[in-house]
């Protein structure tokens, strides 16, 4: 007896037809019924990870409802997430096709489709990828810079890397940032999550050196990596140091100015970055050429946060130049100062006899003084900026309600700003006696 080895396949109306394998002389199709064909999986539910599986099975069924025994269709499967393999199906000769589902690492709901002989089979079936559990291992830390000026203001971004078993993402808003050790850097706060595995912080530098090491848990758990970033010393910027002085003009002694002729020096150390250094290791030095130094050697002041030594005014006019230097070094910047002989009369009497008629401020002329004179209530009753010996003071208010009115006797007070630093004030009383 001959067989029909060849198998052949064709379509007629909406059923798809499988010819048997018969005796040479006749054969015969059955169709297939597609809306009936049914898809199962061997699992509901796969961890999403990459690695883990479900077997596939479609049984083919006929126009009766009654599953095939025989094969010779082709069968292909697809699905929404993860892969299927092989493309076609496995077919086993029997009615059955069958291969395997792996899942992907995105987590979800996948649909599966299939379609035999070209034809869509209406069932589905549906498994769901649940995310893969988080890795300690995998999870880490990273810091944008891992050397920090111990500056007290230097500061990096944490980043704290969430990875699951399959080396994805894995959302947790329980993330934590253990104590730092040793306490050499601080965060601003806890962890703030950027997006599904990346969470946040901002470490800044304190001011003592060293190494610290960051940590971080998550669902109460410590993850197996850390980061360590190192706090170096910073180095003194010579040219971005800075001196100032209270006052840059200072009266000559026994003018009877009411103000002490002295003012702070302060030397401030700055680092690389722009940054105040605060107490450094080193030695500041300052120099002058002229007026008198209390001590040359700064000393460093907390509440100031610089080093400070005092000036006093010498004995005649003149000015001169303040330096400072760090180690040996010398700063960028030098500061002038200048010392003023100037006398301030104590009153006028502007009666008409000639004497004392007027207010005349010797000393002041070019540096921009403002003079402001208050009654003893404390209300403005003359102003003048800038003041000239040319046009004084004679005793007549120019402002508030006495205005364009002589001042009575009494006694008044002033105040005198010049040049252009603010803290450059004299105060001190005046008696107007007609």
């Amino acid at each position: 007896m001959k067989w029909l080895f060849a198998i052949l396949k064709r379509k007629w109306h909406s059923a798809s037809y499988v010819l048997l394998l018969l005796p040479a002389w006749g054969f015969s199709q059955v169709p297939i019924d597609a809306s009936e064909t049914s898809i199962t999986l061997s699992a509901n539910a796969l961890v999403a990870n990459g690695i883990d599986s479900a077997l596939l099975t479609i049984q083919l069924v006929d126009t009766e409802g009654t599953p095939l025994s025989t094969g010779g269709a082709t069968v292909r499967a697809q699905s929404t997430l993860g892969a299927i393999s092989p493309t076609p199906l496995t077919d086993h000769g029997d009615g059955t096709y069958s291969g395997v589902l792996v899942s992907g690492i995105t987590a979800g709901t996948a649909t599966v489709s299939a379609n035999v002989n070209g034809e869509a089979i209406s069932q589905t079936a549906t498994v769901v990828f649940r995310p893969a559990p988080l890795s300690l291992e995998n999870s880490y830390l990273v810091a944008d810079q891992t050397t920090l000026l111990a500056n007290g203001v230097n500061q990096t971004t944490v980043r704290i890397v969430l990875l699951n078993t399959a080396g994805t993402a894995y959302l947790s808003d329980s993330v934590a940032f253990l104590p730092i050790t040793p306490p050499l850097a601080r965060v601003l706060s806890q962890p703030v999550r950027i997006n599904d595995s990346i969470h946040e912080v901002t470490l800044v530098a304190g001011r003592d050196t060293g190494a610290v090491t960051l940590q971080a848990e998550v669902e109460r758990k410590v993850l197996t990596n850390t980061e360590t970033v190192h706090l170096v010393n910073p180095s003194v910027s010579l040219e971005l140091s800075t001196i100032t002085v209270d006052t840059d003009m200072l009266f000559l002694p026994q003018r009877g100015t009411g103000r002490a002729d002295s003012t702070l020096i302060r030397v401030t150390l700055i680092d690389e970055t722009g940054v105040p250094l605060g107490n450094h290791t080193g030695t500041v030095q300052v120099q002058s050429t002229g007026g008198l130094l209390a001590s040359s050697t700064a000393e460093y002041v907390d509440s100031l946060a610089a080093y400070i030594t005092t000036m006093y005014s010498p004995t005649e006019a003149g000015e001169a130049q303040i330096s400072a230097t760090f180690n040996g070094e010398l700063l960028g910047e030098e500061i002038q100062i200048r010392f003023i002989d100037v006398e301030i009369p104590q009153g006028i009497s502007p009666n008409g006899d000639g004497l004392n008629e007027t207010w005349i401020l010797s000393g002041l002329d070019g540096v921009g003084s403002q003079v402001t004179v208050y009654n003893a209530q404390g209300e403005a009753v003359y102003y003048a900026s800038p003041y000239s010996n040319e046009d004084p003071f004679l005793g007549t208010s120019n402002v508030g309600a006495m205005a364009g009115n002589e001042l009575p006797n009494g006694t008044y007070y002033f105040r005198i700003a010049y040049g252009d630093t603010e803290r450059n004030e004299v105060y001190n009383y005046l008696i107007i006696q007609r």
